[in-house]
Protein backbone atom coordinates (compact mmCIF):
# COMPACT_ATOMS: atom_id res chain seq x y z
CA UNK A 1 0.00 0.00 0.00
CA UNK A 2 2.97 2.27 0.77
CA UNK A 3 4.53 1.81 -2.87
CA UNK A 4 1.17 2.24 -3.92
CA UNK A 5 0.86 5.62 -2.74
CA UNK A 6 4.10 6.81 -3.58
CA UNK A 7 3.37 5.89 -7.57
CA UNK A 8 0.70 8.42 -7.09
CA UNK A 9 2.38 11.08 -5.59
CA UNK A 10 5.74 10.98 -8.21
CA UNK A 11 3.14 11.65 -10.94
CA UNK A 12 2.74 15.15 -9.84
CA UNK A 13 5.73 16.96 -9.83
CA UNK A 14 6.64 19.77 -12.29
CA UNK A 15 10.42 21.11 -13.26
CA UNK A 16 12.08 21.78 -17.19
CA UNK A 17 15.78 20.81 -17.32
CA UNK A 18 18.14 19.60 -19.61
CA UNK A 19 18.16 16.14 -20.56
CA UNK A 20 20.86 14.18 -18.10
CA UNK A 21 20.05 17.24 -15.79
CA UNK A 22 18.89 16.29 -12.29
CA UNK A 23 16.24 18.56 -12.35
CA UNK A 24 14.46 21.75 -10.34
CA UNK A 25 11.88 21.70 -7.85
CA UNK A 26 8.61 20.37 -8.23
CA UNK A 27 5.24 22.62 -9.29
CA UNK A 28 7.48 25.29 -11.58
CA UNK A 29 4.57 26.30 -13.69
CA UNK A 30 6.57 29.10 -15.65
CA UNK A 31 9.73 30.66 -15.89
CA UNK A 32 11.05 34.46 -16.75
CA UNK A 33 14.11 36.46 -16.66
CA UNK A 34 14.39 40.31 -16.37
CA UNK A 35 16.90 41.61 -19.32
CA UNK A 36 17.15 45.49 -18.91
CA UNK A 37 17.94 47.01 -21.85
CA UNK A 38 21.37 48.12 -23.13
CA UNK A 39 20.59 52.05 -22.81
CA UNK A 40 19.50 51.43 -19.34
CA UNK A 41 23.66 51.81 -18.74
CA UNK A 42 23.35 55.46 -18.69
CA UNK A 43 21.51 56.82 -15.37
CA UNK A 44 18.62 58.64 -16.52
CA UNK A 45 15.12 59.30 -15.87
CA UNK A 46 13.90 55.50 -16.90
CA UNK A 47 15.12 51.55 -16.49
CA UNK A 48 13.64 49.81 -19.68
CA UNK A 49 13.52 45.97 -19.49
CA UNK A 50 12.35 42.75 -21.71
CA UNK A 51 10.66 40.29 -19.18
CA UNK A 52 10.51 37.18 -20.92
CA UNK A 53 8.23 34.40 -20.63
CA UNK A 54 8.03 30.73 -20.84
CA UNK A 55 5.35 28.49 -19.78
CA UNK A 56 5.02 24.54 -19.03
CA UNK A 57 1.20 24.88 -18.66
CA UNK A 58 -1.04 26.57 -20.50
CA UNK A 59 -3.06 29.69 -19.75
CA UNK A 60 -6.05 32.33 -21.36
CA UNK A 61 -3.74 35.28 -20.70
CA UNK A 62 -0.99 36.37 -18.79
CA UNK A 63 -1.02 39.48 -16.49
CA UNK A 64 2.47 40.95 -15.08
CA UNK A 65 1.96 43.52 -11.88
CA UNK A 66 5.36 45.43 -11.39
CA UNK A 67 5.38 47.21 -7.76
CA UNK A 68 9.18 49.17 -6.96
CA UNK A 69 10.80 50.04 -3.67
CA UNK A 70 13.52 52.03 -3.04
CA UNK A 71 14.68 54.25 -6.27
CA UNK A 72 11.63 52.81 -7.82
CA UNK A 73 9.38 53.81 -4.89
CA UNK A 74 5.91 54.46 -5.86
CA UNK A 75 5.59 52.87 -9.25
CA UNK A 76 3.12 50.01 -10.03
CA UNK A 77 2.68 49.01 -12.72
CA UNK A 78 -0.22 46.07 -14.91
CA UNK A 79 -0.06 45.08 -18.16
CA UNK A 80 -2.31 41.87 -19.33
CA UNK A 81 -1.75 39.49 -23.00
CA UNK A 82 -4.33 37.69 -24.11
CA UNK A 83 -3.82 34.22 -25.59
CA UNK A 84 -4.58 31.35 -25.46
CA UNK A 85 -0.87 30.49 -24.60
CA UNK A 86 -0.03 26.59 -25.08
CA UNK A 87 2.36 24.81 -22.60
CA UNK A 88 5.96 25.60 -23.91
CA UNK A 89 4.70 29.09 -25.36
CA UNK A 90 7.63 32.39 -25.09
CA UNK A 91 6.18 35.34 -24.22
CA UNK A 92 7.57 38.82 -23.74
CA UNK A 93 6.50 41.49 -21.89
CA UNK A 94 8.32 45.27 -22.28
CA UNK A 95 8.71 47.33 -18.32
CA UNK A 96 9.60 50.81 -18.27
CA UNK A 97 9.87 51.83 -14.82
CA UNK A 98 10.50 55.11 -13.33
CA UNK A 99 13.07 55.44 -10.90
CA UNK A 100 14.47 58.81 -8.68
CA UNK A 101 18.65 58.73 -8.95
CA UNK A 102 21.48 57.74 -7.82
CA UNK A 103 21.22 54.68 -5.16
CA UNK A 104 19.50 51.42 -4.58
CA UNK A 105 16.11 49.60 -5.84
CA UNK A 106 14.21 46.61 -6.35
CA UNK A 107 11.32 46.24 -8.90
CA UNK A 108 9.00 43.04 -8.03
CA UNK A 109 7.55 41.70 -11.03
CA UNK A 110 5.16 38.84 -10.55
CA UNK A 111 3.49 36.85 -13.62
CA UNK A 112 0.35 35.12 -13.56
CA UNK A 113 -1.34 32.67 -15.19
CA UNK A 114 -5.53 33.66 -15.68
CA UNK A 115 -8.18 31.68 -16.66
CA UNK A 116 -11.36 33.29 -15.58
CA UNK A 117 -8.97 32.85 -11.96
CA UNK A 118 -5.46 33.17 -10.82
CA UNK A 119 -4.20 29.58 -11.80
CA UNK A 120 -0.50 30.26 -11.18
CA UNK A 121 2.18 33.17 -10.05
CA UNK A 122 5.40 33.48 -9.82
CA UNK A 123 7.46 36.38 -8.86
CA UNK A 124 11.03 37.65 -9.29
CA UNK A 125 12.84 40.71 -8.04
CA UNK A 126 15.17 43.12 -10.46
CA UNK A 127 18.02 44.89 -7.99
CA UNK A 128 19.36 47.65 -9.28
CA UNK A 129 22.11 50.29 -8.30
CA UNK A 130 22.85 53.44 -9.58
CA UNK A 131 26.06 54.97 -8.45
CA UNK A 132 26.87 57.18 -11.48
CA UNK A 133 28.28 56.90 -14.11
CA UNK A 134 28.18 52.90 -13.54
CA UNK A 135 24.69 51.05 -13.37
CA UNK A 136 24.02 47.09 -11.98
CA UNK A 137 21.30 44.92 -11.90
CA UNK A 138 20.96 41.24 -11.14
CA UNK A 139 17.84 39.25 -11.75
CA UNK A 140 19.44 36.85 -8.98
CA UNK A 141 19.53 38.85 -5.70
CA UNK A 142 21.25 41.70 -4.10
CA UNK A 143 24.16 39.24 -4.03
CA UNK A 144 24.63 38.76 -7.75
CA UNK A 145 24.60 42.36 -7.54
CA UNK A 146 27.35 43.18 -5.51
CA UNK A 147 29.43 40.63 -6.24
CA UNK A 148 28.89 42.20 -10.56
CA UNK A 149 29.71 45.36 -8.47
CA UNK A 150 33.24 44.32 -7.23
CA UNK A 151 34.53 42.53 -10.15
CA UNK A 152 33.88 45.78 -12.10
CA UNK A 153 35.03 48.11 -9.77
CA UNK A 154 38.41 45.11 -9.81
CA UNK A 155 38.09 45.69 -13.42
CA UNK A 156 38.36 49.46 -13.97
CA UNK A 157 41.09 49.56 -11.21
CA UNK A 158 39.78 50.79 -7.99
CA UNK A 159 41.61 51.25 -4.61
CA UNK A 160 42.33 48.01 -3.49
CA UNK A 161 40.36 49.09 0.04
CA UNK A 162 37.02 49.62 -2.16
CA UNK A 163 37.36 46.35 -4.00
CA UNK A 164 38.16 44.31 -0.84
CA UNK A 165 35.16 46.50 1.36
CA UNK A 166 32.84 45.73 -1.72
CA UNK A 167 33.76 42.10 -1.88
CA UNK A 168 32.78 41.89 1.84
CA UNK A 169 29.85 43.13 1.57
CA UNK A 170 28.87 40.17 -0.76
CA UNK A 171 29.13 37.98 1.75
CA UNK A 172 28.56 39.37 5.48
CA UNK A 173 25.36 39.90 6.95
CA UNK A 174 24.71 43.23 8.46
CA UNK A 175 26.28 43.39 11.96
CA UNK A 176 24.57 43.22 15.24
CA UNK A 177 21.50 44.17 13.43
CA UNK A 178 17.54 42.44 13.59
CA UNK A 179 14.87 43.69 11.66
CA UNK A 180 16.31 47.14 11.61
CA UNK A 181 17.05 47.59 14.96
CA UNK A 182 20.78 47.23 16.55
CA UNK A 183 21.06 44.23 18.89
CA UNK A 184 23.62 45.17 22.09
CA UNK A 185 25.88 42.39 23.09
CA UNK A 186 24.83 42.06 26.76
CA UNK A 187 28.65 42.69 28.69
CA UNK A 188 31.33 43.35 31.20
CA UNK A 189 33.35 46.02 29.89
CA UNK A 190 36.47 47.06 31.64
CA UNK A 191 37.90 50.58 32.02
CA UNK A 192 40.58 51.76 28.87
CA UNK A 193 44.14 51.16 30.16
CA UNK A 194 45.40 48.73 31.39
CA UNK A 195 45.68 45.34 29.23
CA UNK A 196 48.06 42.51 29.82
CA UNK A 197 46.72 38.74 29.43
CA UNK A 198 43.48 38.07 30.39
CA UNK A 199 41.59 34.70 30.66
CA UNK A 200 38.04 35.41 29.15
CA UNK A 201 35.21 32.81 28.66
CA UNK A 202 32.15 33.99 26.00
CA UNK A 203 29.15 32.24 25.90
CA UNK A 204 25.99 33.10 23.43
CA UNK A 205 23.52 32.10 20.85
CA UNK A 206 23.13 32.58 17.24
CA UNK A 207 20.08 32.96 15.62
CA UNK A 208 17.84 33.57 12.21
CA UNK A 209 14.84 35.17 11.83
CA UNK A 210 12.01 33.27 9.64
CA UNK A 211 9.57 34.99 6.89
CA UNK A 212 7.24 35.92 9.70
CA UNK A 213 10.05 37.66 12.60
CA UNK A 214 10.07 34.72 14.46
CA UNK A 215 13.69 33.35 15.95
CA UNK A 216 15.21 30.17 15.75
CA UNK A 217 18.52 28.53 16.90
CA UNK A 218 21.14 28.37 14.06
CA UNK A 219 22.69 24.63 15.42
CA UNK A 220 25.85 23.15 14.20
CA UNK A 221 27.60 25.90 12.47
CA UNK A 222 31.12 27.06 12.98
CA UNK A 223 32.03 29.89 15.22
CA UNK A 224 34.55 32.64 15.62
CA UNK A 225 35.73 35.12 18.43
CA UNK A 226 37.66 37.96 17.23
CA UNK A 227 40.06 40.46 17.91
CA UNK A 228 39.05 43.83 16.55
CA UNK A 229 42.08 45.48 16.10
CA UNK A 230 43.02 48.79 14.19
CA UNK A 231 42.51 47.71 10.46
CA UNK A 232 42.87 44.15 11.55
CA UNK A 233 41.69 41.15 13.24
CA UNK A 234 42.44 38.23 14.97
CA UNK A 235 40.75 35.01 15.57
CA UNK A 236 41.25 33.90 19.41
CA UNK A 237 38.59 30.91 19.52
CA UNK A 238 36.54 28.74 17.45
CA UNK A 239 33.74 26.36 18.25
CA UNK A 240 30.49 24.58 16.85
CA UNK A 241 27.22 25.77 17.67
CA UNK A 242 24.98 23.17 19.70
CA UNK A 243 21.37 22.29 18.43
CA UNK A 244 20.26 24.72 20.38
CA UNK A 245 22.12 27.61 18.36
CA UNK A 246 24.53 27.97 22.08
CA UNK A 247 28.10 28.34 22.53
CA UNK A 248 30.55 28.42 24.91
CA UNK A 249 34.49 29.11 24.15
CA UNK A 250 37.26 30.09 27.23
CA UNK A 251 40.58 31.62 26.32
CA UNK A 252 43.61 33.55 26.81
CA UNK A 253 43.88 36.92 24.94
CA UNK A 254 46.70 39.72 25.34
CA UNK A 255 46.90 42.52 24.21
CA UNK A 256 50.25 44.08 25.79
CA UNK A 257 50.67 46.07 28.84
CA UNK A 258 49.50 49.13 28.89
CA UNK A 259 47.46 48.45 26.01
CA UNK A 260 43.78 47.54 27.10
CA UNK A 261 41.98 44.83 26.61
CA UNK A 262 40.72 43.29 23.62
CA UNK A 263 37.57 44.51 21.35
CA UNK A 264 35.65 41.24 21.05
CA UNK A 265 33.18 40.21 18.31
CA UNK A 266 31.56 36.78 17.23
CA UNK A 267 31.27 35.45 13.88
CA UNK A 268 28.85 32.66 13.27
CA UNK A 269 29.57 31.22 9.44
CA UNK A 270 26.95 29.63 7.06
CA UNK A 271 28.92 25.99 7.25
CA UNK A 272 28.10 23.01 9.17
CA UNK A 273 28.88 18.91 8.18
CA UNK A 274 25.90 19.30 5.95
CA UNK A 275 26.62 22.22 3.28
CA UNK A 276 28.57 25.35 2.61
CA UNK A 277 26.71 28.25 1.53
CA UNK A 278 28.36 30.69 -0.57
CA UNK A 279 27.28 32.68 -3.40
CA UNK A 280 26.78 31.80 -7.00
CA UNK A 281 30.21 33.04 -8.27
CA UNK A 282 32.11 33.60 -5.64
CA UNK A 283 33.95 30.91 -3.11
CA UNK A 284 33.54 32.97 0.32
CA UNK A 285 31.21 31.20 2.83
CA UNK A 286 28.35 33.39 4.06
CA UNK A 287 28.69 34.78 8.04
CA UNK A 288 26.93 37.05 9.95
CA UNK A 289 28.85 38.74 12.49
CA UNK A 290 28.23 41.00 15.70
CA UNK A 291 29.49 44.30 16.80
CA UNK A 292 32.65 44.84 18.07
CA UNK A 293 32.85 45.38 22.08
CA UNK A 294 35.44 47.59 23.39
CA UNK A 295 37.84 46.80 25.90
CA UNK A 296 36.37 43.60 27.59
CA UNK A 297 37.90 42.63 30.82
CA UNK A 298 35.76 40.06 32.29
CA UNK A 299 33.38 37.24 30.81
CA UNK A 300 30.76 38.35 28.50
CA UNK A 301 27.74 36.88 26.80
CA UNK A 302 27.66 37.64 22.81
CA UNK A 303 24.56 36.48 21.04
CA UNK A 304 24.18 37.00 17.41
CA UNK A 305 20.74 37.30 15.37
CA UNK A 306 20.67 36.73 11.72
CA UNK A 307 18.29 39.19 10.02
CA UNK A 308 15.22 38.36 7.39
CA UNK A 309 15.85 40.58 4.57
CA UNK A 310 20.00 40.24 3.24
CA UNK A 311 21.61 37.11 1.40
CA UNK A 312 24.13 36.69 3.87
CA UNK A 313 21.34 36.79 7.11
CA UNK A 314 18.95 34.60 5.29
CA UNK A 315 21.84 31.99 4.39
CA UNK A 316 21.15 30.75 7.76
CA UNK A 317 17.84 29.64 7.37
CA UNK A 318 18.89 27.73 4.43
CA UNK A 319 21.73 26.03 6.34
CA UNK A 320 19.03 25.49 9.00
CA UNK A 321 17.01 23.60 6.52
CA UNK A 322 20.14 22.01 5.47
CA UNK A 323 20.98 20.63 8.87
CA UNK A 324 17.66 19.02 9.56
CA UNK A 325 17.38 16.78 6.08
CA UNK A 326 21.10 16.15 6.42
CA UNK A 327 20.61 14.55 9.25
CA UNK A 328 17.47 12.50 8.58
CA UNK A 329 19.41 11.42 5.74
CA UNK A 330 22.20 10.32 7.50
CA UNK A 331 19.60 7.91 9.72
CA UNK A 332 18.93 6.17 6.45
CA UNK A 333 22.46 4.94 5.60
CA UNK A 334 25.98 4.19 7.48
CA UNK A 335 27.00 7.56 7.71
CA UNK A 336 25.59 11.78 6.44
CA UNK A 337 26.48 12.60 2.69
CA UNK A 338 29.36 14.46 2.57
CA UNK A 339 29.54 17.97 2.70
CA UNK A 340 27.92 19.90 0.20
CA UNK A 341 28.51 23.31 -2.05
CA UNK A 342 25.36 25.10 -1.84
CA UNK A 343 25.10 28.38 -4.58
CA UNK A 344 22.86 31.08 -2.91
CA UNK A 345 20.91 32.85 -4.34
CA UNK A 346 21.51 30.83 -7.77
CA UNK A 347 22.05 33.00 -10.80
CA UNK A 348 20.18 30.19 -12.94
CA UNK A 349 16.40 29.94 -13.55
CA UNK A 350 15.35 27.46 -10.78
CA UNK A 351 16.38 25.78 -8.01
CA UNK A 352 18.28 22.60 -9.25
CA UNK A 353 20.59 20.29 -8.12
CA UNK A 354 23.73 19.90 -10.65
CA UNK A 355 25.28 16.39 -11.27
CA UNK A 356 28.18 17.32 -12.96
CA UNK A 357 29.28 19.66 -10.31
CA UNK A 358 27.48 17.85 -7.42
CA UNK A 359 26.14 21.55 -6.47
CA UNK A 360 23.07 22.80 -4.89
CA UNK A 361 21.55 25.77 -6.31
CA UNK A 362 18.93 27.89 -4.79
CA UNK A 363 16.61 30.27 -6.00
CA UNK A 364 16.67 34.04 -3.69
CA UNK A 365 12.97 33.32 -2.99
CA UNK A 366 12.89 29.60 -1.94
CA UNK A 367 15.49 31.07 1.15
CA UNK A 368 12.38 30.72 3.66
CA UNK A 369 10.87 27.22 1.39
CA UNK A 370 12.14 24.21 3.46
CA UNK A 371 10.23 21.62 1.33
CA UNK A 372 11.71 22.91 -1.67
CA UNK A 373 15.51 22.68 0.21
CA UNK A 374 15.12 19.30 1.07
CA UNK A 375 13.78 18.39 -2.06
CA UNK A 376 16.91 19.54 -3.86
CA UNK A 377 19.24 17.85 -1.14
CA UNK A 378 16.75 14.88 -1.79
CA UNK A 379 18.35 15.12 -5.92
CA UNK A 380 21.71 14.88 -4.45
CA UNK A 381 21.28 11.67 -1.91
CA UNK A 382 19.47 10.00 -4.86
CA UNK A 383 22.51 10.58 -6.83
CA UNK A 384 25.48 9.64 -4.16
CA UNK A 385 23.68 6.61 -3.43
CA UNK A 386 23.08 5.46 -7.16
CA UNK A 387 19.66 4.63 -7.03
CA UNK A 388 18.20 7.58 -9.83
CA UNK A 389 18.65 7.30 -13.71
CA UNK A 390 16.76 10.18 -14.21
CA UNK A 391 16.55 11.21 -18.23
CA UNK A 392 15.61 15.11 -17.48
CA UNK A 393 13.39 17.12 -19.35
CA UNK A 394 10.30 19.08 -19.03
CA UNK A 395 7.27 17.79 -18.02
CA UNK A 396 3.94 18.76 -16.24
CA UNK A 397 0.97 18.47 -14.38
CA UNK A 398 -1.53 16.06 -15.88
CA UNK A 399 1.08 15.08 -18.74
CA UNK A 400 0.87 11.13 -19.26
CA UNK A 401 4.97 10.61 -19.41
CA UNK A 402 5.04 7.35 -20.97
CA UNK A 403 3.51 9.70 -23.78
CA UNK A 404 5.46 12.82 -23.61
CA UNK A 405 8.71 11.17 -23.42
CA UNK A 406 7.85 8.92 -25.84
CA UNK A 407 8.13 5.45 -24.00
CA UNK A 408 6.76 4.38 -20.50
CA UNK A 409 10.57 3.62 -19.39
CA UNK A 410 11.53 7.22 -19.93
CA UNK A 411 7.93 8.31 -18.02
CA UNK A 412 8.86 6.32 -14.98
CA UNK A 413 11.93 7.05 -14.52
CA UNK A 414 11.34 10.86 -14.81
CA UNK A 415 8.75 10.53 -12.44
CA UNK A 416 10.57 8.61 -10.07
CA UNK A 417 13.49 11.08 -10.09
CA UNK A 418 11.56 13.64 -9.09
CA UNK A 419 8.82 12.23 -7.23
CA UNK A 420 11.29 10.69 -4.59
CA UNK A 421 13.35 13.42 -3.58
CA UNK A 422 9.67 15.41 -3.05
CA UNK A 423 8.71 12.34 -0.59
CA UNK A 424 11.83 12.15 1.05
CA UNK A 425 11.89 15.86 1.86
CA UNK A 426 8.78 16.50 3.28
CA UNK A 427 8.76 12.81 5.35
CA UNK A 428 12.62 13.84 6.67
CA UNK A 429 11.25 16.97 7.95
CA UNK A 430 8.26 15.46 9.60
CA UNK A 431 10.70 12.44 11.45
CA UNK A 432 13.36 14.92 12.54
CA UNK A 433 10.56 17.51 14.51
CA UNK A 434 10.87 20.73 12.60
CA UNK A 435 7.01 20.89 13.04
CA UNK A 436 7.93 21.70 16.91
CA UNK A 437 10.16 24.58 15.58
CA UNK A 438 7.31 26.22 14.46
CA UNK A 439 9.08 27.97 11.10
CA UNK A 440 6.31 28.57 8.54
CA UNK A 441 5.20 25.80 6.20
CA UNK A 442 7.99 23.42 7.19
CA UNK A 443 7.68 19.94 8.59
CA UNK A 444 3.96 19.76 8.04
CA UNK A 445 2.41 16.81 5.08
CA UNK A 446 2.35 19.08 2.29
CA UNK A 447 5.04 19.93 -0.06
CA UNK A 448 5.02 24.03 -0.14
CA UNK A 449 7.06 26.53 -2.73
CA UNK A 450 5.59 30.13 -1.37
CA UNK A 451 7.39 33.11 -2.02
CA UNK A 452 8.23 33.07 -5.81
CA UNK A 453 5.30 30.54 -7.12
CA UNK A 454 1.80 30.11 -6.27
Amino acid sequence: MRWLCLCCFVLLPLSFGTPGEVLAKPGEVLFFRIHPSASSRNPDAVLSATVQVTLAVGAATLRMRTEGEGVFAGYEAETERIGPFDSGASVSFELSAYHSGRGSGVLRVTVSGIDGVQRFSKRRDLNVLYDHPHVWWSDSGLTDLRLRRARSLEENGAPRAAVERARQRVTRGRPGVRDGNVAEPRLNVAPVGGGGAVTLTVRGGAHWTDAEGKLHPIPFAKLQILDADLGSEEMLAEAVTNRDGEYTVTFTADDGIAQGFPDLFARVFAFSSVADIRPDGDETTYTHETIPVDEVSSDIVIDLFADRFEDADTAFSVHSALVAIGAYAGTLASRMPSRIIVRFPTTEDTSKFVRSTRELHLLQLDRFDWDVIAHEYGHYVQNIHGFTNSPGGSHGNGDNLAQTRGSKDLGIRLAWGEGWPTFFGVLGLQRMGVASEQIPNAGDHAYQDTEDST
